[in-house]
Order: structure tokens, then C-alpha cells, then sequence
């Protein structure tokens, strides 16, 4: 808004006060805000002599620019360069525990050829027994409810005092049983053996479903059971996707179900021997660690008596010594 020096109403001179600016504005039914009388407008005095300038009525408002977003902080590249680094790091510090290592080839070797019973059982009976595929397809039904039987077997088992210190000794000689099945498909010569085989082979193969992710809390803290469990069904997903490639590839070339069944079983049953050897060798530490921890026998007759009685310093696994 401007104003004529000659105005209605309007001083020949304008008083440079706040006061006097407030006063006169009030007179032209113009009533700015504080901060437009504050001392920052002072410095227009000058201006205000030729009555030429506009006073606002309203604060001044300062905007502040925002900062123009690049295509790396929209995706957040650092965050995620940071969080594979850390995971790959999880996931390396597994994989150099040799026990994990072998327990993962394990299944790898198992889920290459544990589809086999599955999906060439019928048509095994189907060429070489006469069987129709109809009744055939009961052998599949059959490893289906011994399955679940066993489902419940092995967890009432993997609860038991001595079955719980030894789990992977029983998972190791349940898979190997599984391809010793698998062995004995090549010899049948009657459809009830294949039942009783089938039958066999789903109790067995449960074992891997029920103890699978327990194997894992024993082969690690239970921190690490997420990144173990994750790397552990990475590892079954690619036993699943070349093993029937594989398998498949074995019958066309041979053309044999004999040949196919035997690479399984030998895949099977190397699987479960790794299991067993895995707990051997937590059974020697066991003793090692027993026999380290037993006095010596150079000892003095009074530290050989103290030893009987529970009074000579033991050095526990954590290196914490124990009160007497």
C-alpha cells in the first residue's frame, strides 16, 4: 500500500519512532504486525520519508530450501551396502565352522536324491513288477502315513535323556537306513517287498523333518539359528533343483532304474555317514577334554587324595576357574 505525502489526514512530518509508526498506520485502518515496527525496519527510515514503501502486516516467513535427493540417497545405497557387507560377514564366519560345512553338503547330498521313492517308485513297479499304476500309486501313500508316524517317533526320541546327547548319531544312521532302502529297491522282485520297502523308507526319511532345525541349535548359538536356518534351506533349495536333472539325466543315459537307484542310495547313505562322523568327532573332544581335566598321575599323594574329593582347582571349557 502506498501513501501521497499529501494524504487525507496525514503530518506534514512523520514521526521515525515505532510509536509514531504504529500511530499513524493506526490512523489509515492499517495495523501491522510487531516485527514490522522492530528495530530491522529501522534501517528504512529513509525510505520512509518519501512515504513510498510498503509495511507488511504479517511476519516475515523463511523457507528453508530442501536439499536436492540423488538417485543413491533415494535408494539408500550406503544402508544397503552396509547391510550386505554385515550379512556376508554372518555368513562367512558360518561357513568356516567345518562341522556346518559338512552338515550342509549332508543335505545337500540328501535332497539331491530324496525324491526318488517319490516320483520313480511307481513307474519302477509299473515296468519291471506288472503293476499297474493304480495299485502302484500306493506306495506313495504308504511312505506318506509312515511318515507321519515316524513324524511323531522321532520327536517323543529326540526328548529322551541319551537320544538327546546322541542326535546326530541317530540322524546320521536314519539316512543312511534310507538309502540302504533305496539299495534294496533294485533287487525286488515282488510288489509287497516294494510296500514293505516304502513303507520303511517314509519312516526313516522323517528324520530330516523333524531333527533338521534341531541339528542347527546344536551346531550353534541360538543367535546364529536365523543366518544357519537361512543358509540351511539355500542349501536344500539347490539340492532340489540339480538332483533331478541329475537323476533324470542318469536313467535316459543308462536307461535303467537299477543305475538311477543306486547313485541315490550311495548319495544317501554318504549323507548319513557325515552326520555320524560329525558326532565322533564331538565324542573324541569330549574325552580329550575328560582326559585333560583328570589329575596327573605324578602327583603328590595329598593332591591325589584332594583330587578324590572334589578339592583340586578344575579349569572348566570357558576358562573360568571353579571355587574349591
Amino acid at each position: 500500500m502506498k501513501w501521497d505525502r499529501q494524504g487525507a489526514g496525514m503530518p506534514g512530518q512523520l514521526n521515525q519512532t515505532a510509536r509514531g509508526i504504529r500511530t499513524s498506520m493506526v490512523a489509515h485502518s492499517r495495523v501491522p504486525a510487531s516485527n514490522a515496527t522492530g528495530l530491522r525496519y529501522m534501517a528504512l527510515r529513509d525510505s520512509f520519508r518519501g512515504l513510498r514503501s510498503k509495511v507488511p502486516s504479517a511476519p516475515t516467513l523463511f523457507v528453508k530450501k530442501k536439499k536436492k535427493k540423488t538417485l543413491k540417497d533415494v535408494l539408500h545405497l550406503k544402508q544397503m551396502k552396509t547391510t550386505i557387507t554385515d550379512t556376508a560377514k554372518e555368513y562367512w564366519r558360518l561357513a568356516t565352522d567345518w562341522r556346518f560345512s559338512a552338515y550342509l553338503f549332508s543335505i545337500f547330498l540328501l535332497y539331491m536324491f530324496y525324491d526318488i521313492p517319490y516320483v520313480n517308485f511307481p513307474e519302477f513297479v509299473d515296468e519291471h513288477l506288472g503293476v499297474p499304476l493304480s495299485q502302484a500309486s500306493s506306495l506313495v501313500a504308504g511312505i506318506g502315513g509312515f511318515n507321519l508316524i515316524s513324524m511323531f517317533f522321532c520327536g517323543f526320541l529326540s526328548d529322551r535323556g541319551w537320544i538327546k546327547e546322541h542326535l546326530f548319531l541317530v540322524y546320521g544312521v536314519m539316512i543312511s537306513l534310507c538309502g540302504v532302502c533305496l539299495l534294496l529297491s533294485t533287487i525286488a522282485q515282488d510288489y509287497r517287498f516294494m510296500l514293505a520297502i516304502s513303507w520303511l523308507y517314509g519312516f526313516f526319511i522323517a528324520s530330516n523333518y523333524v531333527l533338521g532345525s534341531v541339528l542347527l541349535c546344536e551346531l550353534m548359538f541360538v543367535s546364529d539359528f536365523q543366518n544357519g536356518y537361512g543358509f540351511l534351506s539355500m542349501t536344500q533349495g539347490i539340492g532340489n533343483l540339480i538332483g533331478p536333472a541329475l537323476v533324470g539325466w542318469v536313467r535316459d543315459a543308462t536307461n535303467s532304474y537299477q543305475v538311477m537307484f543306486i547313485v541315490g542310495a550311495v548319495g544317501m547313505i554318504i549323507s548319513g555317514i557325515i552326520c555320524i562322523g560329525i558326532h565322533v568327532s564331538w565324542e573324541d573332544e569330549d574325552e580329550e577334554t575328560e582326559n585333560s581335566r583328570k589329575p596327573s598321575k605324578k602327583l603328590s599323594n595329598s593332591n591325589v587324595h584332594n583330587a578324590e574329593e572334589g578339592k583340586l582347582d578344575e579349569k572348566p571349557r570357558n576358562g573360568i576357574l571353579l571355587s574349591p
